[in-house]
């Protein structure tokens, strides 16, 4: 989607101002144009090493397996034209 105005300046000079709406549908809904995405996730980490019990102690990441939204779903671009 692109809105534009024309601005008159001297003579047969003008100056254009733009804006330009990427994936305008996706303004509509930030959910579209997004990617879910796991990506690399650790379910463990280790925490300490227990030297009496000679093993590791580990905690569990509790956030493992939740997907997160990820991308650009749209963009906007500002423009100026100077035509003479």
């Amino acid at each position: 989607m692109r809105l534009s105005k024309k601005f008159k300046t001297f003579k047969t000079q003008n100056i254009e101002l733009s804006i330009d709406a990427f994936n305008f549908a996706n303004i509509l809904n930030k959910k579209w144009g997004a990617n879910h995405s796991l990506g690399t996730q650790a379910i463990y980490v280790v925490k300490s090493f227990d030297a009496a019990e000679k093993k590791f102690v580990y905690t569990v990441n509790t956030n493992a397996g939740v997907s997160s939204l990820s991308g650009s779903p749209y963009q906007i671009q500002v423009g100026l034209r100077y035509s003479f």
